[in-house]
């Protein structure tokens, strides 16, 4: 019946389609002898058998994927698939504007695969219906192929015309009247004519699909919330009181609560934001310039000049810091405050803060560092290059080496990167700092080597990479053949573990396997015996080594098998410095410098891990303050391998308590005896393991780290005690009921118990620490909020960076942190849960060895 139709929220079925098949035409395709077929076209144009093509499907509704894709199966020997695809959205509760979008997709070798070509349907048509029946798609080819054999615009337009006629005369065709087949034949001669002509001049590529038809047409509709029933409103009449008035109030208590879906409260309110522009736009530049800020807003602004980077400002906020912008300028904290009130769609407003920038006093390195993440992504290009300009006339060589991870991270937001590196101001100050410097560029060169494999921004990665390669390769060539020797290594070591892991040999079969790779000519490691020219090791650019040390080779006890080697240092006087800060040789030994090589983990969350470990043990040290911090180096040499520095004269904290009886100072007497020392210990012994165990209670609470157990807590023979594996932070911890932080019995009885001294000294260590580190919280928060899209496993967005400001409780003053840190060691040593899962954990060990 006329009129009749469906709204779409009434429609409780899943989205679904049929995929028919690839179709399309190319003059490639009729200047063949004989005529080439479109599958037999395709496949010679795009390398892979039409056998090895499948079709993949996502429905996407309000801006964002809905549930997983659908694929169809390979098609045969054509590309016609004829398979239903349905999904888990159903049709009411699809947005105006959901489309699926469809991949032709190909087998590119045994685990690769490669996108042919997209396609994409909206559901709605222009008057808001429901598409229905089959629908031809254009397929787009993707690669450079598909850029050259793109229409102009009227071939397009010609193209449109022509199928638009066609589908209208096939529907004619369908219904056909006899009346007028005088009129139909000569007009679909007409069309076959002219699709004959346009399939010699153009190339086409269509898809084609079907969608479920209804007996009648499915308009959108949004279904509106429903009010509460009248019978749960109770009112009471004007002047009642006593039963009726209690009798009413206990209706209201019991009737049940109504969730209401307002779909317009995060939609700013026009009227609002028209007010806030006027207002703003009568606080013109001269009339800004005379404000003063009165007793309480001057607290409101100080307290929002302190506040965290990751604190978002509020429109009241904004409004308060862009009335007094001009009283701000000689507050070096404000400045990134300032640029975040600022609208940037407003001419009159950017050109005012440019001029203002210009006024500002001099900023902080971090608060630079801030400027260059994705919060300020939006604004003019001047307010990179003007942090940029800032780093490099105040950040030294030693700053730049402590940031480099994250502002290696920072250059996927250079605005210009299509262009050129050199045009990119972040990328030319990092590639003109490392060029004159070989500590730096070893950096740059492993940092920029792993990114240029990132999916989204790896082609821009690989332009700065080249572009500093080929600057490093005419002015420092010297440093340039340095890091070809390191690539060279790398690779050695990789094909070696490769080798190892696939091997069914026992463990030490396979150790006496890779000894004989390095030793035998010809082997694999064969290279590293002895070399011709000193390596200088990528872990510690100021380490040069000369050789393997074959007996020392070893591969460890792991799924993984990760090889561990012994390189023969080729000593001077800072290196041998460099060296012996960890302690690595004795004197009736060969000075050495182990590393441990693993293939198959992605190193990138344990390499941020010990970036922020040392540099919070610089900024411990720089207000004299040393905890005894083992910050050892992890390097990512691609993402899934690393180099990993070994520690030595260390034991798992869990084998040290097996064989000494639970007690960490029988350990420490039998190393380093003192028999009228308090305890028998070395006092200096004592003190390095406590500020050691305080250390690491601090930095491992505010990173938030997870999984603390025995056997990744390690103590030196010095005392020292340090972390190791890093894989999980932020918050994240497999077991349940973490406690905050890892502080088992068995440590504090070492430091004498409870009441002990160097108990309390412990805890004083644990406050001071906590303090400075929060006066640095800035710089700590910006570093980690560049790092939010470096495929960081635990660091997804700045939600995560937000843990981080938790823990920091920047509310509080440094008396009332200090005593919120003292709460949460008392909370750490009594927690019970992480005894029972320490205990579980044992038992996994013993099993499992």
């Amino acid at each position: 019946m006329a009129g009749e139709y469906f709204l779409s929220s009434d429609v409780q079925l899943p989205v679904k389609l049929l995929v028919l098949n690839a179709h399309g035409s190319s003059p490639e395709m009729t200047a063949s002898e004989p005529p080439l077929s479109y599958t037999d076209f395709l496949s010679e144009k795009t390398g892979m058998a039409a056998c090895d093509m499948y079709v993949s499907c996502q429905l996407h509704t309000y801006g964002r994927q809905y549930g997983e894709g659908r694929t169809c199966n390979a098609p045969g020997s054509r590309l016609r698939w004829n398979e239903w695809v349905s999904f888990r959205g159903k049709y009411a509760s699809l947005s105006p504007d959901a489309f699926l979008t469809l991949a032709v997709c190909g087998s590119d070798g045994p685990r690769a695969s490669r996108v042919v070509g997209t396609a994409r349907l909206a559901l709605f048509d222009e008057s808001q219906q429901l598409r229905t029946g089959v629908v031809k798609l254009r397929l787009r080819l993707s690669g450079g192929e598909a850029a050259e054999g793109e229409p102009a615009a009227e071939e397009l337009e010609e193209m449109a015309w022509l199928d638009a006629v066609s589908s209208r005369h096939e529907r004619v065709l369908a219904q056909p009247d006899p009346e007028l087949d005088w009129l139909n034949r000569p007009t679909y001669a007409f069309l076959e004519e002219k699709q004959q002509d346009v399939e010699r001049r153009l190339e086409r590529h269509f898809i084609s699909v079907q969608l479920p038809e209804f007996e009648y047409p499915v308009i959108f509709h949004e279904r509106r919330c429903q009010l509460p029933p009248s019978r749960h409103v109770v009112a009471t009449p004007r002047g009642q009181s006593g039963r009726q008035g209690e009798n009413a109030s206990a209706t209201l208590h019991d009737a049940p609560i109504v969730l209401l879906a307002d779909s317009e409260q995060y939609r700013d309110n026009p009227a609002l934001l028209k007010h806030h522009k006027l207002a703003r736009s009568l606080l013109s530049a001269g009339f800004a310039k005379e404000l003063k800020p009165d007793a309480e807003e001057r607290r409101r602004l100080a307290a929002l000049v302190e506040s965290p980077p990751t604190q978002r400002l509020r429109e009241e906020e904004r409004e308060l810091m862009w009335k007094f912008r001009y009283s701000l300028t000689s507050e070096k904290n404000a400045l990134t405050k300032f640029l975040k009130c600022v609208d940037w769609g407003d001419t009159r407003e950017v050109q005012n803060a440019r001029q203002l920038l210009q006024q500002w006093v001099p900023v902080d390195v971090p608060d630079l560092l801030e400027l260059l993440g994705t919060a300020f992504g939006h604004t003019a290009p001047w307010v990179r290059e003007f942090a940029v300009a800032a780093l490099r006339e105040r950040a030294t060589d030693g700053e730049v080496l402590s940031y480099l991870l994250p502002l290696v991270q920072a250059v996927q937001y250079e605005r210009n990167a299509p262009t050129s590196p050199e045009a990119s101001p972040l990328a030319a100050l990092l590639i003109h700092r490392a060029v004159a410097n070989p500590e730096l560029a070893n950096f740059l060169h492993w940092y920029l080597y792993v990114e240029r494999r990132d999916q989204r921004h790896g082609e821009h990665f690989g332009r700065v990479h080249d572009a500093f390669l080929d600057r490093l390769r005419v002015s420092q060539p010297g440093t340039f053949e340095a890091l070809q020797q390191q690539e060279e290594m790398v690779s050695a070591l990789s094909l070696a573990a490769q080798q190892l892991k696939a091997s069914s040999e026992s463990r030490p079969k396979r150790i006496q396997r890779l000894r004989a790779m390095i030793e035998q000519p010809g082997g694999v490691l064969s290279g590293l015996c002895s070399l011709q020219r000193p390596l200088m090791m990528p872990l510690n650019p100021t380490i040069r080594v000369v050789g393997t040390v074959a007996e020392k080779a070893t591969v460890f006890k792991s799924a993984m098998s990760p090889v561990g080697l012994s390189f023969q240092l080729a000593l001077s006087g800072s290196q041998s410095a460099a060296h012996a800060s960890l302690g690595a040789h004795t004197p009736h030994s060969a000075p050495q410098y182990s590393i441990i090589f693993k293939g198959g983990d992605d190193l990138r969350q344990d390499q941020l891990v010990i970036q922020m470990l040392m540099l919070m043990d610089k900024l411990l040290r720089e207000q004299g303050l040393d905890l005894k911090l083992t910050p050892y180096r992890v390097l990512a040499t691609s993402p899934g391998e690393g180099l990993v520095e070994r520690v030595p004269d260390c034991l798992p904290l869990a084998q040290v308590l097996q064989e000494n009886r639970n007690d960490i100072r029988r350990y420490l007497q039998q190393l380093h005896p003192a028999p009228h020392a308090p305890y028998g210990i070395e006092p200096e012994v004592l003190e390095t393991f406590v500020k050691s165990c305080a250390g690491y209670c601090v930095a491992m609470y505010v990173l938030g780290v997870g999984d603390r157990h025995l056997d990744n807590l390690m103590l030196r023979s010095n005392g020292a005690l340090f972390h190791i594996d890093f894989g999980y932070i932020l918050g994240r911890d497999p077991k349940p009921f973490p406690p905050p932080m890892k502080l088992c019995k068995e440590m504090v009885e070492a430091m004498g118990g409870a009441d002990s001294i160097l108990y309390d000294r412990f805890r004083l260590s644990c406050c001071e620490a906590f303090n400075i580190l929060r006066a640095s919280s800035n710089l700590i928060l910006n570093l980690l909020l560049l790092m939010v899209d470096a495929n960081v496993k635990d660091i997804k967005g700045e939600h995560d960076v937000l843990k981080v400001t938790e823990k920091f409780r920047l509310e509080l003053s440094d008396e009332q942190a200090a005593r919120y840190f003292q709460e949460l060691i008392n909370d750490s040593v009594s927690a019970l849960f992480p005894q029972i899962t320490e205990t579980i954990h044992r038992w996994a060990q013993y099993w499992r060895s």
